[in-house]
């Protein structure tokens, strides 16, 4: 997910963080709701409310088995649990950033390093949400509404509703293939025109 070709690690790793933090999110909402189902199909109560509105009781057996399935072999807690350590790396990284300071050539480069080395780490990309959270990084960083609305990532409705579901590895969220994706956003200084690419699949 990072470009090492950016000259803004910044802007790298509060986009990454912001997308680890919301596949956390995704994720740990799934985990505990499939818990919630199974508790309530397996509680005996609901046996007696199943005959009161005619529901056969091997339907809540069926949806204990199959939320429990889904638990077990999609493991969505353990991939809660990833995205919750990779959002932290990335959020002290930030911290570091922010600390130092942005005049260090040397320090940018080697913060461009480190963040491609958590990229190992990193799970296959959803490039929906990714240009969502590019949205929420960019509106955090740009000096300006001009740069905002030059740079902003388009992304349609239902495309939105399915960010966390499809990868949408072909799609083009630039709004035409020709438009520039350069950006400007270091800390502190009138708007640039650093060369920026986004992230890829």
């Amino acid at each position: 997910m990072i470009d090492t070709t950016s000259a803004n690690p910044r802007f790298d790793a509060l986009r990454s963080a912001l997308y680890h933090r919301e596949r956390k999110s995704f994720f740990a909402k799934l985990d505990r709701s499939l818990t919630l189902l199974i508790v309530t199909f397996g509680a005996g109560v609901m046996g007696k409310v199943a005959d009161v509105i005619s529901i056969q009781s091997i339907w809540l057996e069926f949806g204990v088995v199959v939320c429990g399935s889904l638990q077990l072999v999609l493991n969505f807690s353990e991939r809660a649990n990833v995205h919750a350590y990779l959002q932290k790396k990335y959020f002290e990284k930030l911290a570091e950033m922010e600390a130092y300071g942005f005049n260090d050539p040397v320090a940018i480069r080697r913060w461009c390093a480190e963040l491609a080395e958590l990229c190992s780490d990193e799970p296959t990309q959803l490039r929906a949400l990714d240009a969502v959270i590019f949205n929420q990084a960019l509106d955090a960083l740009a000096t300006c509404d001009e740069e905002r609305q030059t740079y902003r990532q388009n992304v349609a409705w239902w495309q939105y509703l399915l960010r966390h579901v499809l990868a949408f590895h072909n799609a083009n969220f630039h709004g035409t293939p020709a438009q520039d994706t350069s950006i400007g956003l270091l800390p502190r200084k009138p708007p640039m025109r650093k060369r920026w690419r986004s992230r890829g699949s």
